[in-house]
């Protein structure tokens, strides 16, 4: 916590501190009076933070500090309000809306009440206050679209209000069968970027699911799947497209893409202008996609959405899928070469080779520092490339190679195939099995921050222009910089970041090399 609130004076309009300092109000065991201060602060900074919200929902559940086993409604409607106020009309419900939602549930629904669609046992009281908790503490994020889904996963399968026995119920809602519900559930997380399955099996199953699909006759059921599947496929595109590095992947979404794309003509469109769906967000689209491959399914999504017969009947307009198809084709295939194709660096030539053919090492320091440019894995590669080539000289090299691996030690989402590629190979030059007898290098003074390296690098090359540096004197000899085992160290660190990359973004040993 004493270090949260230094960082809130080091950067008094970030909100990234507060996040941290409602994660440890939990750990320290902060009263409510002792949370609302800092709640207050981050709203301030960051209505709609995600994490902050999050940190906020952990903190009033039953398992910390709600009273009564329940949430705190009160601050949950006035944070709502404050939110509501500091973005554009129209995004949001009406906090009043979020606040009688939860109002209401929570006095008809009891405990030993049952669970629609799960008759085998009473529902869970803990359950009710998860889901009303997320409805109230994420108002940022819930739209008109977002309020209705909740509403809809109440009705639909999570509960019925004041229904106590199987007797009771007089009225048969539409409902998904359970392994439907359960692809909702996986895919939304995917699609929210909080997964809790494993994206590149269960996005694999999905395209390998639509192609089967497409071998089927030309049947009410079949053409149920053409529209979900589509409409799958491209709220799932996004993903592949920015999250996983696998040929395969991309090759089984854009063969299945292909063959929807086929069986689907554009001029048959006889929609009025306007009538296709077009807030789409990723996780409306996977509620859709998943509900159209079904006749169940389409009813339960219909009602929770109070479509028509004419609104619902937009979703299987060929013109509409088309549309989808196409726009998820370019961007798979964009993607595909992103990933896997050559990165053309040599605009970089201009910025950072000087007139007499030297290297600007400064400048290249200078762009990897802007980080918010996302200069780094072009610069890293820009590095790797003239290091392979031999167009380095004698004093540029540990500069250069030192911009390499910064690009790497920085690049902590990781770089796709098409960079790191030239990474390795460049590292493969360095040889690993070296010993010296110094018992400290230059590079080990400079800690983990960016600036840090940042200052030790440019003092090197421009040491009258940049006299600050954190490597000592005694430690700044051209003999230290250049000693093998100091490539070898960092080489060593930059192949395990390499290494960490393919775990992280999944693919076959193939996908990463040539």
């Amino acid at each position: 916590m004493r270090s949260a609130r230094e960082a809130t004076l080091l950067a008094p309009h970030d909100p990234s501190p507060w996040v941290v300092t409602g994660a440890a109000a939990r750990g320290v065991q902060y009263f409510p009076e002792q949370f609302r201060p800092l709640w207050e602060e981050l709203v301030a900074r960051a209505p709609h933070h995600y994490a902050g919200h999050w940190q906020a929902l952990q903190y009033w559940c039953a398992e910390w500090y709600a009273r009564e086993n329940r949430l705190d409604l009160d601050w949950a409607h006035q944070g709502c309000i404050r939110v509501h106020r500091r973005l554009r009309p129209g995004t949001l419900p009406l906090p009043a809306e979020l606040a009688e939602m939860a109002v209401y549930f929570r006095a008809e629904v009891r405990p030993g009440d049952w669970v629609l669609g799960e008759y085998e046992r009473p529902l869970n009281p803990n359950r009710l206050d998860i889901l009303m908790q997320s409805v109230a503490c994420f108002p940022a994020f819930w739209t008109q679209d977002g309020a209705d889904r909740a509403i809809g996963h109440v009705r639909r399968g999570t509960v019925r209000p004041a229904q106590s026995s199987v007797s009771d119920v007089t009225e048969v809602t539409p409902t998904l069968p359970a392994d439907l519900r359960e692809l909702i559930s996986d895919l939304s997380g995917i699609v929210s970027d909080y997964p809790y399955v494993d994206p590149e099996s269960t996005l694999a199953v999905l395209a390998y699911d639509a192609a089967e699909a497409l071998g089927r006759d030309a049947t009410p059921e079949s053409r149920r799947e053409r529209t979900g599947y589509t409409i799958l496929l491209h709220a799932t595109c996004w993903y592949v497209s920015a999250r996983i590095f696998s040929k395969s992947l991309f090759a089984s979404y854009i063969r299945a893409l292909d063959g929807l794309r086929a069986q689907l003509d554009r001029a048959s469109c006889t929609c009025p202008a306007g009538a296709h769906p077009t807030r789409l967000d990723s996780e409306y689209q996977v509620e859709a996609g998943v509900s159209m491959l079904t006749e169940a399914g389409r009813a339960a999504f219909a009602e929770d959405y109070g479509l028509d017969k004419e609104e619902s009947a937009v979703f299987d307009c060929e013109g509409f899928l088309a549309d989808l198809a196409d726009e998820a084709l370019v961007r798979l295939r964009e993607a595909h070469q992103e990933l896997f194709g050559g990165i053309d660096v040599s605009h970089l030539d201009a910025q950072f080779v000087r007139d007499d053919g030297r290297l600007d090492l400064v400048a290249m320091q200078e762009a990897i520092r802007r980080s918010w440019e996302d200069n780094t894995g072009p610069v890293a590669l820009w590095s790797a490339r003239r290091w392979l080539t031999g167009q380095v000289r004698d004093e540029e090299r540990i500069g250069v190679f030192l911009c390499l691996w910064m690009g790497i030690a920085q690049t902590y989402a990781g770089l796709p195939p098409s960079y790191a590629r030239d990474l390795a190979a460049a590292l493969a030059t360095i040889d690993l099995d070296v010993s010296c007898e110094h018992p400290q290098h230059p590079w080990s003074t400079a800690d983990s921050t960016v600036q840090s390296r940042y200052r030790a690098v440019v003092h090197l090359y421009a040491p009258e222009d940049h006299p600050d540096t954190p490597v000592p004197a005694e430690l700044s000899a051209r003999e230290l910089w250049e000693c093998p085992v100091q490539y070898a160290q960092l080489a060593r660190e930059a192949l395990e970041d390499l290494e960490g990359w393919r775990t992280m973004r999944g693919g076959d040993d193939e996908d990463w090399e040539d």
